[in-house]
């Protein structure tokens, strides 16, 4: 297993077991080996749990175990609660574990394990076939081959960076931050990024607003964040989109509520197969800590991608820290502008003296 991912497996409080068929433990974090005292490179020892492990690599479904620790873990007894998921390469599983009343929260883990399972497993495989076959055709100076690598590793580190990014929000409630951001002007430095993609695959995007740009409400949150759903969701569109396309992105304001609608994409849908689950995943986790959300709007067979956020006063929460730093923000922003309203009256009763 890669460093990187044993770090943060091993940073995760419930523990957790990656199991073959056969038994073996193929990797244990710290909370899984001090749970069940089964580390890695040992054999399951509990008919329950290896029947589990079999039985969720063959159907591909999770399987909850109950277990009674019997001398197991040295110091524990009791019961031991596990949930077993299917695990990437189809003769494996992997066993979520928690003692006593804690119990497993296994969304998290699923969501995790299957994002890496969907999106990381089929590029991770490519690239190592494309470098072998770049390693064979270096002498003979092929550059089709090298290129084809390049492409591989490129799409690779671009799905890890998004599971990285879903990693850092892990199991986040609060998103502390108060910046005041404006949302066409950011949209603009974004695509000013994502640009030379559109160049290079002739994709051509057409931005519209519902209302004049000078008149556009702004909220409240963590511009680094919202930024990057943006260069997700443009970047993703322009990829999605068919060579020599139009993409429509339209601003449109609801109320207390603002949408960016990302016209006729098939963006994070279902289908086609290569759907992006990661980044669907961080977008929609980021949008819901500012109070909004990811959906879909249907016009007829068409869909439209939504990404729709509060605006004007801050967005309430009682179960995020986000609504008080918005609150103080967006105070700090009404009084700057009634002092310069007072000022201004001043001095125009001034001048008519």
């Amino acid at each position: 297993m890669h460093a990187s991912m044993t770090e943060l497996l091993d940073q995760l409080k419930p523990g957790f077991l990656w199991v073959g068929v056969d038994g073996t433990v193929r990797y244990a974090n710290r909370s899984g080996t001090r749970q069940t005292g089964i580390g890695t490179g040992r054999r399951l020892q509990h008919g329950e749990l290896a029947r589990a492990v079999a039985a969720a690599a063959v159907t591909q479904e999770p399987h909850p175990v109950v277990l009674q620790l019997v001398g197991n873990a040295p110091g524990q007894a009791g019961t031991l609660e596990c949930r077993v998921i299917p695990g990437l390469e189809g003769d494996d599983a992997f066993v979520i574990v928690a003692h006593g009343q804690e119990g497993v929260s296994g969304s998290g883990f699923e969501t995790l394990m299957h994002s890496v399972r969907s999106d990381l497993r089929d590029p991770l495989r490519a690239a190592c076939a494309a470098l072998e076959v770049a390693r064979g055709a270096r002498s003979d100076g092929d550059a089709l081959e090298l290129d084809a690598l390049l492409d591989r590793v490129d799409s690779l580190l671009r799905r890890t960076d998004k599971l990285v990014g879903l990693a850092t929000l892990w199991d986040s409630d609060v998103l502390a931050a108060d910046d005041r951001i404006e949302v066409w002007p950011l949209l603009q430095r974004v695509w000013a990024e994502v640009e030379p993609l559109a160049i290079e695959r002739s994709v051509r995007v057409r931005f519209q607003s519902s209302i004049d740009t000078a008149e556009l409400a702004t909220f409240y949150g963590s511009e680094h964040w919202i930024r990057r759903v943006f260069v997700e969701c443009l970047e993703g569109a322009v990829r999605c989109a068919p060579l020599g396309s139009v993409l429509d992105v339209h601003h449109e304001q609801m109320g207390a509520r603002a949408g960016i609608v990302l016209r006729d994409t098939m963006l994070f849908a279902e289908q086609p197969h290569r759907a992006d689950v990661i980044g669907h995943k961080l977008c929609s986790h980021v949008l819901a800590l500012h109070g909004g959300q990811l959906r879909d709007e249907y016009e007829g067979p068409i869909r439209h991608l939504v990404l729709e956020l509060p605006t004007g006063a801050p967005h309430h929460n009682d179960e995020s820290g986000l609504a008080l730093a918005q609150a103080q923000r967006y105070a700090s922003d009404l009084a700057a502008v009634m002092n310069r309203a007072r000022r201004a009256g001043r001095n125009q009763a001034a001048d008519t003296v």
